[in-house]
């Protein structure tokens, strides 16, 4: 599975520069160790920003009641290695992935010595998992969920998935529709446990009313703006969705958008699309220069997209206009307070989709739609209070799934 890695890690690297700094760690050189005379040792793997916000509730819960616990975070992306410093900044150490060779993660094995190895959502790696049970650690799979088409994958080489499957003790599952699919797969039923998505767990960015205040002070916003976020896009999404979303500014002038790229490598870019699309606009790491009559602020900071949420009436999440991608955490925004708009490509987050759509917290529309319910909401805001309200209900039906984890885990932590 990781030999596909290497065409797309070395394009990357000719393209964007990517991977250079992370080549050690890519070949098992310069990870981090396990220090001796401490507690327990875990190793958490999360692909990237998605599968890091996954796991944080889980993290900071065990870190909370095993002080001693040694906890290390390995990472495939870039952005996925900077976000857990971000959220996770008191883990042991974090490193990226090594490849999923046998002499490679032997060698990551025995510089961590994990008791625990979990896996989030969907990243399975049989080394990796092989390794680790041959030194009597266990293995776990935590918000585990997998794509209808790897499922099939999976179904058509049966040997491979059993072996597989049989490096992992335990698989904590988001859903029913991924149990479904695990069976079908032929895991064993012990194996498996539907325990929720960790990430209906999180609790929300607080800031104080003089911090928001501040922020919309640095960015230019006024009273009188009505705010849009549009978070985790991908290309052509901004092209897309600006373009969609520009008759707003003649029914409403004071309109501001906060654009936030889901990575940060196409910041340049997608200020050219903006510049393209004739929108005033600033990017926040100018924004010193601002003259506060920006339609749009393209928010060239990682770890912003939360704050965004607190400055904004109605958030749109990218990742679902296009059909490649398959969608991102829509619940966030609920999180925060603020109703959620999403395109119909959410075949990745299809769980969170349907419960968002059946506690009417939120609304799925084709980018052809988009203008005219934005319009809509903006002009009747007793709309956008009524999705808030849905939203809070569902915040409460929603708890549970980091208990129910954490409970099973026990055994293995104390």
């Amino acid at each position: 599975m990781m030999i596909g890695f290497l065409p797309k890690a070395l394009w990357h690297m000719a393209k964007h520069g990517k991977y250079k700094s992370t080549l050690k760690n890519r070949f098992g050189l310069d990870l981090p160790k396990r220090k001796e005379n401490k507690g327990k040792t875990i190793w958490i793997h999360a692909v990237s920003v998605g599968e890091t916000n996954a796991i944080e509730p889980l993290f900071k819960k065990i870190k909370q009641t095993y002080p001693d616990v040694q906890i290390f975070i390995s990472s495939t992306t870039e952005t996925g290695n900077s976000e857990a410093k971000r959220i996770l900044p008191n883990a042991d150490g974090y490193f990226f992935l090594p490849l999923d060779f046998s002499w490679l993660m032997k060698r990551a094995v025995k510089q961590l010595r994990p008791d625990l190895l979990l896996l989030s959502e969907s990243d399975y790696w049989y080394q990796m998992a092989r390794s680790v049970r041959k030194k009597s650690g266990k293995v776990a799979i935590i918000n585990g969920k997998i794509s209808l088409d790897s499922m099939e994958r999976f179904c058509k080489f049966s040997l491979f998935t059993k072996n597989l499957f049989e490096q992992i003790d335990q698989l904590f599952l988001q859903s029913d529709r991924q149990l479904v699919r695990f069976l079908k797969m032929g895991i064993d039923p012990g194996k498996l446990r539907v325990i929720g998505n960790l990430k209906l767990d999180k609790e929300p960015l607080s800031l104080a009313a003089e911090e928001i205040a501040l922020l919309k002070k640095e960015v230019g916003i006024q009273a009188k703006d009505r705010v849009i976020v549009i978070g985790s896009t991908h290309e052509p999404e901004e092209e897309l969705l600006l373009s969609s979303l520009k008759p707003l500014w003649k029914e409403i002038p004071e309109c501001k958008i906060l654009l936030v790229p889901r990575h940060p490598e196409r910041f340049s870019h997608v200020a050219k699309v903006v510049e393209k699309n004739g929108l005033k606009s600033i990017s926040y790491s100018n924004a010193k220069n601002k003259t506060g009559k920006e339609e749009v602020i393209l928010i060239d900071q990682m770890g912003l997209l939360k704050h965004c949420f607190l400055l904004s009436e109605i958030a749109i999440i990218g990742g679902s206009f296009i059909p490649d991608v398959g969608g991102h955490n829509v619940f966030e925004p609920i999180l925060h307070g603020i109703p959620v708009i999403f395109g119909p490509h959410m075949q990745s987050q299809l769980d969170i989709a349907e419960q968002i759509l059946s506690h009417k917290a939120g609304l799925q529309l084709p980018i052809t739609d988009l203008s005219k319910k934005v319009l809509y909401l903006l002009q009747n805001s007793y709309e956008i209070e009524k999705l808030k309200q849905q939203g809070k209900s569902l915040i409460s039906a929603s708890k549970g799934s980091l208990e129910r984890v954490f409970e099973s885990l026990k055994l293995e932590l104390g």
